[in-house]
């Protein structure tokens, strides 16, 4: 790691209290995720909250999120928090049976498991919500 980057990561301390997230899905700025999403966000997705513990067991390779990294993304995003900017909670979607995949949100889920929170809101498409009860 390059001491620029550990210099940033000890000066960019955040707590969950300065987490903040989009709660009205009408409201929630998509245009500004780096994933091109093509859904009808307000209307085709629901907010539902999640034990983070419990989505990375059914995710592939769920487990490298739980290994934090502080990357260029990962600083932007802490900046971001900072600013008292909110969130748009992670979009994770069902592939197969139990198999989920986060389709965008990596890094503030790998930020959630470092500052040990353990449940957020999370976006999930309406005609996915039949299988989230596996994810609590």
């Amino acid at each position: 790691m390059s001491d620029k980057k550990l210099n940033n990561m000890c000066s960019l301390s955040i707590v969950k209290s300065d987490i903040i997230f989009h709660n009205k899905l009408s409201e929630m700025p998509i245009s500004q995720l780096k994933t091109e999403i093509t859904d009808d966000i307000p209307n085709s997705y629901s907010l539902v909250i999640l034990d983070i513990d419990n989505v990375l067991n059914h995710i592939h390779e769920g487990h490298i999120y739980r290994n934090f990294e502080m990357d260029d993304k990962m600083i932007e995003l802490i900046e971001f928090i900072k600013r008292g900017n909110k969130l748009i909670p992670p979009i994770i979607r069902n592939i197969v049976n139990d198999s989920w995949t986060i389709f965008d949100g990596q890094h503030r889920v790998a930020l959630f498991c470092e500052l040990k929170i353990t449940s957020i809101p999370f976006l999930i498409r309406l005609d996915q919500i039949k299988y989230v009860n596996q994810l609590k």
